[in-house]
Order: structure tokens, then sequence, then C-alpha cells
């Protein structure tokens, strides 16, 4: 983990400035890529929830987890542009808890960058309390229930619906890693986000997108919506298809399939012009 700061925490919120990005983050490009991004808010989430945001010490150990369901990220292209090898960066994350269910709670985490304070992203995520063994929710204690009543009269935040799956798509394997899973000995949140990444370069040099053509990573993701269905194991093999929005070819969607199982689907909203090439890259 780089150097941090911790500015405050409490049970419902907290805030963490990351003194540079690490320097396996960034992609082929130069740039800051997609999934090392998402792994970065993961990054402050924990630093936050080891300081005990969210009770998170009360209520997780070796029988009980949180496992993340849903991720909302909306970012600005400063994220790809301006955030790279060659130009380190300050990043405050801002977290709050914005509502509680029965089972799971959604969360809000605001990034700025350097010392200007400059908005460029969020992330809306809903994270389940599961029993270990089983992978099933666990109500949330009453106590905690209690203590957070005010956030149970709050609208969770609505992800966006990922259309039925055309006959017309462009597909590719993969095989899970061990390297790919994290502490829970499942694969990362930010590792499907790769896989999507990689399956959206792919069908790009294979001519199946219209308007796309070349490496994806040159492109920001300025919007993703995403499900987590099920979980995947190393040595899993899995199917992934992707294809574009019929009105908006820079939207893009994916499934990720273990077997005959959906677990994972996304929406990407891309922004059509390129980050720049670094100077010092041959990219």
């Amino acid at each position: 983990m780089t150097h941090y700061e911790i500015h405050h925490v409490n049970s419902t919120s907290g805030e963490v400035t990351f003194k540079g990005v690490p320097y396996g983050d960034f992609d082929r490009t130069g740039h800051w890529s997609l999934w090392n991004v998402s792994r970065m808010y993961e990054g402050a989430r924990m630093m936050l929830l080891t300081r005990n945001l969210f009770y998170y010490k009360e209520l997780v150990n070796k029988k009980t987890a949180f496992y993340v369901i849903k991720q909302t990220m909306k970012l600005r292209p400063e994220v790809h542009r301006d955030v790279t090898l060659f130009s380190p960066s300050m990043l405050r994350f801002k977290l709050d808890l914005l509502n509680l269910g029965n089972t799971s709670l959604t969360l809000q985490t605001k990034l700025y960058i350097n010392e200007t304070e400059t908005y460029i992203g969020t992330v809306l995520v809903t994270i389940v309390y599961v029993n270990r063994k089983s992978g099933r929710p666990l109500r949330i204690p009453d106590w905690v229930q209690d203590k957070w009543k005010e956030y149970k009269n709050k609208t969770p935040p609505i992800n966006m619906k990922i259309p039925p799956c055309p006959e017309n798509v462009f597909s590719t394997k993969m095989e899970t890693r061990h390297s790919d899973t994290d502490v829970n000995g499942h694969l990362n949140q930010s590792n499907y986000l790769q896989i999507c990444l990689d399956c959206a370069t792919e069908a790009a040099i294979s001519g199946f997108y219209k308007q796309y053509s070349e490496d994806m990573c040159w492109y920001p993701v300025l919007d993703a919506d995403v499900v987590y269905k099920g979980e995947c194991l190393p040595g899993d093999k899995l199917d992934v298809v992707t294809w574009q929005d019929d009105t908006d070819c820079n939207i893009i969607y994916f499934i990720v399939r273990n077997g005959s199982k959906s677990i994972f689907e996304a929406r990407f909203l891309f922004d059509n012009r390129k980050s720049p090439s670094q100077k010092n890259s041959r990219m």
C-alpha cells in the first residue's frame, strides 16, 4: 500500500489520503487502469474499515464477512488523463454511509486529486453481510440497526439494468488464476473490470465494435454499473461476452459466465476521446 494519512474515521464516515499511486497500478499505456482505480477505492475502504468504520471489528471475523454485490462508478476523464505514471498525484477519498438494509449497506466514496481538492469521481458500493462458509446473507445485528436507524429511511441507489444478451455478441474465454483471488478466496471485485477491458480490447481489435478498433485502455470509462451475482474460484473457466448498445455505441455491455451461470454483469460508458500518449512511453 502507498503511504497514506487518515484524517478521520467514525462508524459512518471516514477520510484518507494516499500519497501516490503504486507503480503496478498503471496499465500498458501509462494511465491509471480502471481495475486498479476500483482497487484503490477498495483500499481506501479497507484502511478505514480496519479502524472500525461500520463497526467492522465487531461484525467481521472468521465466520462472517462483507462481500461487494453492486458497484456504480462515475469518473471524470481526469482520472485517466491526469493520474499517470509520470505525474504523481495525491488522492483523497471521502467515504460516507448512504443506506442501511436488513443484510446490506450502501456507501459512497468521493475522490479528490492533489492539494487543489479537485473532484474527479464517485463510487457507490453495496456490500452484503454474509456467512463465509455458506455465502448466504446474514441480518445485520439489531444493535447496529438501532444505531443507524436514520439510514433505514434513505432510498438506496438504483443500478442501471443490463439488457438481455442479444444473439450477435463477441465472446472470449478466460481462466481464473490463483493470483487473481483476494483474502476471501475468490476473484477480487476489481479483476472483473480487468476481464471486461481485456475482452473489449479483443473485440475492438477483431473489428466487432463500431467506432473502436484499437486497445480500449486508451479510452476512459466514465460510468460503470456492475452487479456481482456469484463467486469465481481459482481454475474456473469463464465465458465473457460483450456487445454495444443499439443507440449509443459508447455504451458497452459485458456478461461473465462460470459454466451456465452468469456471475457478473456490467455496463460501461466509454469516452470516445483517447487519453494522451505519455512522452516517455512507446505506446
